[in-house]
């Protein structure tokens, strides 16, 4: 793809049976926008030194913590580890797709948690049941 001369190129599906990313890629360095709508891969290869950024890299955004008992969903479109930490929490589920719920920690009395570690799949959810609110950080995983 050639955007020299042009200001902003779209295209509407980018459809790549095999993508390879050497080590000595060249990179875009020009003031023009391209957008690119929709991307299929086939088979994806990263060479070691080599490295996407901007919107290619995983960095979810970490949500807020919804009111005890309300379901946080994993809208990424790739898999996050919830690392939770503090707050006094009685019970945690995660729900996998809406098919089945697993009740990971469960105390009646209440616990403070300490960096406990929790992954979700993209539709997976996570609930949280408190009377003092913890703190979390999503990451990709």
């Amino acid at each position: 793809m050639n955007t020299q001369g042009n200001s902003a190129v779209t295209v509407a599906k980018l459809k790549i049976g095999y993508f390879n990313v050497s080590a000595n890629t060249h990179t875009l360095s020009s003031s023009s926008l391209i957008t690119i709508n929709d991307i299929e891969v086939d088979t994806f290869n990263i060479a070691p030194g080599a490295a996407l950024g901007g919107q290619w890299a995983n960095s979810p955004t970490t949500p807020t913590i919804p009111s005890s008992g309300t379901p946080q969903k994993n809208t990424n479109p790739y898999p996050v580890d919830i690392y939770v930490t503090g707050g006094l929490i009685t019970q945690i589920t995660t729900t996998k797709s809406s098919v089945s719920t697993y009740v990971v920690m469960n105390n009646a009395a209440g616990i403070t948690i300490s960096s406990q570690g929790y992954t979700l799949q993209t539709g997976d959810s996570i609930t949280m049941w408190y009377s003092t609110v913890p703190t979390w950080v999503w990451l990709a995983a």
